[in-house]
Parts: structure tokens; C-alpha cells; sequence
């Protein structure tokens, strides 16, 4: 499912840019491309914290210490 959120979101950007790009848009359209927009953001951010929160934690020995390197690496 996610992956046909974000393709959606790669079509509807796509059309978007082409509706927004064009001065002469109607109105109209601009107001629906900018739904779709808010739609497709949505689910994109939807997937975002869904795959977040399959990101294992990280060791408690290593928590925001970052790589350790030896004394040797800085010459």
C-alpha cells in the first residue's frame, strides 16, 4: 500500500506542477490540484511514521555516542 501512496504522489506532483506552472490556470484547477496535494502530503507523511516506527532502537551502549574510532584515526 505504501508504495502506491507515494507513486500516486509522483503522478499528482507531476499534474500539479504543470496546473501551478500555467498562469492561465482556471481557478478551478488550481484548487483541486492543491487538494490533491494536501492528500497526497498526507499519506506521504503517513508512510514517513510508519516506517519510522519499524526503525529498530538503538543499542543502549552505543545511544548517541556515535562510531568509535581508534586513536590512530586522527593521525
Amino acid at each position: 500500500m505504501e508504495g502506491v501512496q507515494l507513486a500516486m504522489g509522483t503522478d499528482v506532483l507531476e499534474a500539479a506542477g504543470k496546473i501551478l506552472a500555467d498562469p492561465a490556470s482556471p481557478l478551478s484547477e488550481v484548487l483541486y490540484a492543491a487538494l490533491r496535494l494536501s492528500e497526497c502530503l498526507r499519506d506521504t507523511l503517513r508512510v514517513a511514521e510508519s516506517r519510522g516506527a519499524r526503525i529498530p532502537e538503538p543499542d543502549d551502549a552505543y545511544a548517541g555516542n556515535g562510531p568509535e574510532l581508534p586513536a590512530e584515526a586522527f593521525g
